[in-house]
């Protein structure tokens, strides 16, 4: 995912984000969220069907407010030569929540705690 060949459309660069339960990958106008493979007591993304159910369920959440933003749930396949990417044919190796022009949109928080305690982004 980290490379623009994985993509449909030629991209460069690919930056990476990396959160507590996802990664997201900014490529163009477009990210990719990936939920990682793990399980906690509060969640489990253990397995691809699990990661699938969890990325459907944000679409339909975040769709009702933000239609034109979160358009899809694509799947991740492994092709034949051992590459990642979308549309190709193999197995599916994970889901992602695909949504658009997320470089204007999406801002991790970086910095949770300043010096006086107040939560800022």
């Amino acid at each position: 995912m980290s490379k623009a060949s994985s993509y449909r459309t030629a991209v460069e660069p690919v930056e990476i984000i990396h959160t507590h339960v996802s990664l997201v990958f900014l490529a163009g106008d477009c990210a990719y969220k990936l939920k990682r493979a793990m399980k906690f007591p509060y969640l489990d993304f253990s397995t691809v069907e699990q990661r699938r159910v969890a990325c459907e369920a944000e679409l339909a959440l975040n769709r009702r407010t933000a239609p034109k933003l979160y358009l899809e749930v694509r799947a991740l396949t492994r092709a034949a030569d051992g590459g990642v990417g979308f549309g190709s044919e193999g197995p599916v190796v994970n889901h992602s929540l695909f949504n658009r022009s997320a470089r204007r949109t999406y801002k991790p928080c970086t910095n949770l705690i300043d010096r006086s305690r107040r939560l800022q982004c």
